[in-house]
């Protein structure tokens, strides 16, 4: 009986009027009384043998859509427990997808660069972070003798061994400088950083040194007390093998300016992930040949 466990609503009965409009769930059907028996929600009301006919299926309540607010905070707590079982996604009908969709909410970096945020813009993001490493920094409003806005500061470490010889040979310095004027005069326990990227099996002193690099850089720049959450940090399975294109990884990290939370969205081959209207690849290989070998730049 295709009613049995469904969520139904009495209706039309003459000898239990009392029951029409009562919601419940049907539990068996019994063939020789052609009568299916409800467990009604309402406890004090005793289950019953109704027939089919005078039974309705209850549409399931479609959940209310989560606000921009709501839907930050979901995201971020989901990409923390992120792994190779837990891709995660932000719903092409979403709030959160809407203004990320939009270029002009949006200041992409990309790997071999950082740079600081843009107060016009509402978020720091960058693409494509597989055995790379990525760095947010971040910093709420603060009240003094002036108000300083919220401001954070992305960079995108790539693998490429070119790439990280520009970041060890002046890259790096630049960066430290770009984290001190940017959060000048900032107390360093109101300082948050999220490491995010890399893959679980690459060789685990690799993996602790540039661990270790970006944190010699905060202390350096920042001071200590800096806030350094590595939730997001070799998240997944998989290492630097000839089929890193098609292993999951962050295909999004972005930073909100206004309220620190970090949101992703990650690719797998199994998971069907949407894209974004501002992520064009040619765009985004033409930009990562262009760095890659430089030495990284801040936009101050």
């Amino acid at each position: 009986m295709e009613l049995v466990g469904k969520d139904v609503e009495a209706c039309g009965l003459v000898g239990r009027p009392d029951l029409n409009g009562q919601s419940g769930t049907v539990l068996n059907f019994d063939q020789d009384t052609g009568r299916c028996a409800v467990r009604f929600r309402d406890s004090s009301v005793q289950p019953a043998k109704i027939k089919p006919s005078n039974l309705r299926l209850r549409e399931a309540a479609t959940p209310p859509a989560l606000s921009f607010q709501e839907a930050l905070k979901e995201n971020h707590r989901l990409s923390k427990s992120a792994s190779s079982c837990n891709p995660i996604a932000i719903e092409p009908d979403s709030e959160l997808f809407n203004c990320l969709s939009e270029q002009k909410n949006v200041a992409l970096l990309v790997a071999g660069e950082f740079r600081k945020s843009n107060a016009e813009k509402a978020f720091l993001a960058t693409v494509n972070v597989r055995s790379c490493v990525a760095m947010f920094v971040w910093a709420p409003a603060q009240n003094g003798i002036k108000l300083l806005p919220p401001v954070g500061v992305g960079c995108h470490v790539g693998s490429d061994q070119g790439m990280n010889q520009a970041f060890r040979g002046t890259g790096f310095g630049k960066l430290s400088e770009t984290l001190n004027n940017a959060f000048k005069g900032r107390p360093a326990k109101t300082i948050q950083a999220h490491l995010i990227g890399g893959y679980k099996s690459e060789h685990v002193q690799a993996k602790n040194m540039m661990k270790k690099i970006f944190i010699d850089v905060l202390s350096e720049a920042l001071g200590e007390g800096v806030n350094v959450d590595t939730s997001m940090l070799f998240a997944f399975e998989g290492g630097l093998t000839p089929d890193v294109q098609a292993r999951q990884r962050f295909s999004l990290a972005a930073l909100n300016i206004e309220s620190g939370i970090i949101v992703t969205h990650t690719k797998h081959p199994g998971v069907s992930c949407p894209g974004f209207s501002w992520m064009i690849p040619e765009e985004y290989r033409a930009l990562n040949r262009q760095h890659l070998g430089e030495a990284a730049r801040g936009d101050k």
